[in-house]
């Protein structure tokens, strides 16, 4: 059994204390430290990074928003869920762009919380119906999602089947016999054509248009 260690920051004590609670009854989680604001939150992953961290979208000193865009900036792997109480795109779609890798109310349920970061942890991305909504709406907005659509060839759109369905840079790479930093530098051309910035855009496109199906 793997352990995955946890940071958590969240400048509401209550809430932070019992998320811990709650979450250290999963053997396979281990709490490793807490932060009670953005600022707290930067000192604590750069003297230990956990596997995957939990930030409230608004803290004091530094915001949850900002605190992502900075950590992965410095640390461009580190898996990061919001937690917030906020389910407007606005608040979603900033902490996706700053590089979160989902997005959950506060009043979720624990097992719910759990089962994401198992998600993370595993497949790099979670699947949620609230982030892809955000994007959707924000693709739709924009009015220039069907160009973006015509301008995918045959492997770009297996490429985004592939990422959707949770394959890893690594097994996507054995699927196509070529390497991992290959298929890096390809998924990059793709966000590029998408104006995506991560892999959370690039699966909610992909089921979006149908790609999964094929």
């Amino acid at each position: 059994m793997n352990i995955i260690n946890i940071g958590i920051a969240d400048d509401h004590r209550l809430f932070r204390k019992g998320l811990i609670a709650l979450l250290s009854l999963y053997d396979d989680l281990n709490i490793i430290w807490e932060a009670c604001d953005g600022k707290d939150l930067l000192q604590k992953a750069d003297e230990q990074l956990p596997d995957i961290l939990l930030v409230d979208v608004n803290m004091p000193k530094i915001s949850g928003i900002e605190a992502t865009k900075k950590l992965i900036q410095k640390y461009p792997k580190l898996k990061i869920i919001a937690l917030s109480m906020f389910e407007d795109n606005g608040h979603i779609i900033a902490m996706i762009e700053s590089g979160a890798k989902g997005y959950l109310i506060k009043d979720s349920e624990p097992s719910d919380i759990y089962i994401s970061i198992i998600e993370l942890y595993n497949k790099g991305f979670i699947n949620s119906s609230l982030v892809a909504n955000a994007l959707q709406n924000k693709m739709e907005a924009s009015g220039a999602e069907s160009a973006m659509f015509a301008s995918l060839n045959d492997k770009d759109k297996q490429y985004l089947k592939l990422i959707a369905e949770g394959q890893s840079a690594k097994e996507i790479a054995a699927s196509f016999n070529t390497s991992s930093r290959t298929v890096e530098g390809y998924i990059e051309k793709i966000m590029t054509k998408l104006n995506a910035k991560n892999r959370i855009q690039l699966a909610t496109y992909a089921v979006k248009h149908g790609l999964t199906e094929a």
